[in-house]
């Protein structure tokens, strides 16, 4: 992985990856912990569907304006992929950019989500 940008409603923070280390690009220029990096993209790959819901709107969903967006760059061609996560009520949606339709995320999944981006230093 070479890149990734997560965006919430606190702001668009990019992390970028150089010779082993992480360091944040924007909207601070810093280095970062790389146990805390490492862990928040743990969290992300250990995202799994619970259910996949009937079609709907994004909104419905909750991802119209969802909670988190996730955008990672990776590969000697610099694929792109992007996850975004929204709630809806009590329930936890997330799609992928090359998913049509959302899947239900268990909540536990989100709550580390979360606590790992929190982990990271401001």
């Amino acid at each position: 992985m070479k890149q990734f940008t997560v965006t919430t409603a606190q702001g668009r923070r990019v992390f970028e990856k150089s010779q082993g280390k992480w360091k944040e690009t924007s909207p601070k220029t810093k280095d970062e912990p790389a146990d805390k990096v490492e862990a928040l993209l743990d969290r992300l790959r250990e995202l799994r569907a619970a259910s996949f819901p009937k079609a709907g709107s994004s909104a419905s969903f909750g991802l119209a304006n969802p909670a988190y967006q996730f955008e990672v760059h990776f590969g000697a061609t610099n694929e792109t992929e992007s996850v975004e996560i929204g709630t809806a009520g009590d329930k936890v949606y997330g799609r992928r950019s090359t998913d049509p339709l959302p899947c239900e995320l268990p909540k536990s999944a989100l709550d580390d989500v979360d606590k790992a981006l929190k982990d990271l230093p401001q």
